[in-house]
Order: C-alpha cells, then structure tokens, then sequence
C-alpha cells in the first residue's frame, strides 16, 4: 500500500535548500519522500538502493550524506537514515501517530536507538520550522516513555509469552527474507524464549544483515536455518 508523504511547499525557499547543488536538492528530497520512510523519520536504507531510485552513484551518494551529517541535518548510523528533528512535522495530537512513532524506535537496534533518542530533537529539518517545547514535552512523557530500555517495554517473564506474537513480528518486519513465516514462527515458540533472548535475537538479526546487506537473496538464510544458529552472530 503506497504511503503519502507531505512537503511543505517553502522547501524549494529554504535557505539551506537554495544552497545545494541539484544532485544533493535531489538526494535530500528522495531522503523525505522514498519508500522507506516512515512517521520517526528513521528508517533502513543502503547506498545501493538509493543509487538505483536516484541515478546517482553510490560514491556520490556517500559524500552528499556526508555533507548532511556535517550540516547536521541528519545522521546515517548503522545502514540507517535518522533525519534530524523530522518529529517537528507530525501531528503530535494524534494518540494513534504517539505509539506509532514509539513501536519504530523500540524496534531499532541499541546502537542505533542510543544515536537517534537524543538527535531527532536537535534541530529542524528544515530551518523555517520550529516545534514547541510544550509539544516535544508531552510526545516525550507520552508514549516515547516506552523507550526507557532502549528496545522493549518491561515485562515480567509471565508476560513474555502474552507478547510473543509481537516480539515475532517485529523480528520477521526486519528479517530480510521472507520465507515460511508460519515454521519460523513455530520454532521461535518452541524455544521459550525469554524477552532477554528476544533482545539478542534482534540484536544477532542486524548483525546478520550488515553481512548479507549485497547478497542475492537467494544467498540469504531462510528464516528457519537462521533461527537455530542466530547466537553465532552475536
């Protein structure tokens, strides 16, 4: 299902806009509206991918997001896009859009968790808006409250098994094959896994995707042959 995604139309009149060559105007603009962005304006994207949807080379691509780091407009930590304040442009009103934002960031990886909690309030995205401290104070107190251990709410042993459902869906979400859901699923549960296990087992998946971030799918684990060796990639 296609995703809409609303630019203001003073983003063509921003002063820092105005000052980037057409590559780098196209490759901010890609960064706001690809396929892969989401409400938090964090997000999973490799060079390559962008390099195939712009036409641009991925050497290019690297030293434009570099000059966006360095300006602060956004970081790219962990083969993830975090853009700087992005929160400034959602409707915080919205309790739907509150948890929405939460569920993205408590399914990042630590590493990229740690960066991102204190980066996307820094500055605007765009230099013309400002969000409110009243606003950024409750998004905080609200659901983002969830963000506390980096990844999962906390939930006694007992409870783990009332979640497990979304533990799994939210691993499968960031598993880069996609192949007998129903078997992964089944295995998973035979294990009895804790959510301390859940933790590593996402933590062990983004390893494993950092090494496999090139391959031909068909070179990919299937699902079922990565969760009995997952430990080995931590």
């Amino acid at each position: 299902m296609a995703k809409h995604r609303y630019i203001n139309t003073h983003f063509w009149k921003d002063n820092y806009i105005i000052n980037l060559d057409p590559t780098e105007k196209l490759v901010y603009l890609y960064l706001l509206t690809n396929p892969q962005t989401n409400i938090a304006g964090i997000y999973e994207i490799n060079l390559k991918e962008i390099a195939n949807d712009t036409g641009i080379i991925k050497e290019i691509i690297d030293t434009i997001l570099k000059r966006f780091e360095r300006d602060s407009k956004l970081k790219y930590c962990g083969g993830y896009i975090i853009i700087k304040n992005h929160l400034k442009h959602q409707d915080f009103k919205s309790p739907k859009l509150q948890s929405g934002i939460a569920e993205i960031i408590n399914s990042l990886p630590e590493e990229v968790n740690r960066v991102c909690i204190p980066y996307i309030y820094g500055m605007d995205t765009l230099s013309h808006l400002i969000l409110s401290n009243s606003i950024q104070s409750n998004l905080i107190k609200s659901n983002l409250n969830r963000l506390k251990d980096g990844f999962f709410e906390e939930r006694s042993k007992e409870n783990t098994k009332q979640y497990f459902d979304e533990y799994f869906e939210k691993w499968w979400k960031f598993y880069p094959r996609k192949e007998g859901k129903n078997q992964a699923r089944e295995f998973m549960r035979n294990e009895n896994m804790s959510e301390a296990d859940f933790k590593k087992l996402f933590q062990a998946t983004r390893n494993y995707n950092e090494t496999v971030t090139d391959r031909e799918i068909k070179f990919i684990k299937a699902p079922i042959n990565f969760l009995p060796v997952w430990k080995d990639f931590l």
